[in-house]
């Protein structure tokens, strides 16, 4: 089952051995549990809501029909995912927002991509873009795939793993990631290989989400400024970056703390999992904060 960080997987093979897999940022096996532990006590535990701290729309989808765990990325849903480079062990860029999609998508056609160097500067040389084939619509600079160069998760080495490029159902091309550099020009899709040589991709989720900022209705404290207290931001936004936002604009003298749907809040947990495990509502979400 993934899950709710959609960036971990529990699995339990054919002897009833359970796994927690890590899809990012190490991409592999991070614990293998006793031979005693039940799949359906363990999912229940690391799937209860107040344990979460991330939360996202999915990316991919999971699958050990074959007997080895299978991800599958397509183009209408492999962006709809963001972290923090803090969150995923990128260093020195901490508050930058990298796409999980395309972070594992750039790991796994590493060798594709360097195998299109040497065009792309022909190109280039020649007066073309050096772009791939049709767009993929929207764009985000800097990402890992982009020359400019954002972070990139340290993942385990991934040379091989098996690829498999497929038409709907049809399987069009199979490889080792080590090997895809060897792919006939074509076979690998275009949205793909905008993501990996460009960084250009275009989420179908929200990435961002408005709310409310109010204080709680005991602790005394001033109303937010009329144009301060309803703020978008990314749902991958943790919130000691708000308790700090309001703590500039709030005179306490003391640490404050958020709560929402009369819940306290964990400075770490993000946006996105307290509208979906906490707030749990259609209509706009509200924090409050008090002294802590």
């Amino acid at each position: 089952a993934v899950l709710p960080c959609k960036r971990r997987i529990l699995t339990e093979d054919t002897r009833g051995l359970c796994a927690l897999w890590e899809v990012l940022p190490r991409g592999s096996c991070v614990r293998r549990f006793d031979a005693g532990e039940k799949y359906d006590k363990l999912l229940a535990e690391l799937a209860e809501p107040t344990a979460q701290r991330t939360y996202s729309a999915s990316w991919f989808t999971a699958s050990a029909r074959s007997g080895a765990l299978e991800l599958t990325l397509c183009a209408s849903s492999a962006f709809n995912a963001e972290g923090y480079a803090s969150e995923l062990g990128i260093a020195g860029q901490e508050d930058f927002r990298v796409n999980l999609g395309e972070q594992l998508l750039c790991a796994l056609f590493a060798s594709w991509r360097e195998r299109q160097k040497p065009s792309r500067a022909a190109a280039n040389g020649a007066g073309g873009s050096g772009a791939g084939g049709g767009g993929a619509g929207g764009a985000n600079s800097g990402g890992a795939g982009s020359d400019g160069g954002g972070g990139q998760c340290a993942f385990r080495s991934l040379e091989q793993t098996p690829v498999l490029i497929c038409d709907g159902s049809v399987v069009t091309a199979r490889s080792r990631a080590s090997r895809l550099g060897d792919l006939p020009d074509g076979a690998v899709p275009s949205w793909v290989g905008q993501a990996v040589l460009h960084a250009q991709f275009s989420p179908r989720a929200p990435l961002k989400l408005s709310f409310f900022l109010q204080p709680h209705p005991a602790s005394g404290l001033p109303l937010l400024p009329p144009d301060c207290n309803k703020l978008a931001a990314a749902t991958a936004l943790r919130l000691d970056k708000v308790i700090a936002y309001v703590e500039e604009r709030v005179p306490s003298g003391k640490p404050l703390a958020l709560s929402a749907s009369g819940k306290p809040l964990a400075p770490d947990m993000s946006l996105g999992a307290v509208r979906a495990f906490v707030w749990k509502s259609a209509d706009e979400m509200v924090l409050q904060y008090k002294q802590a």
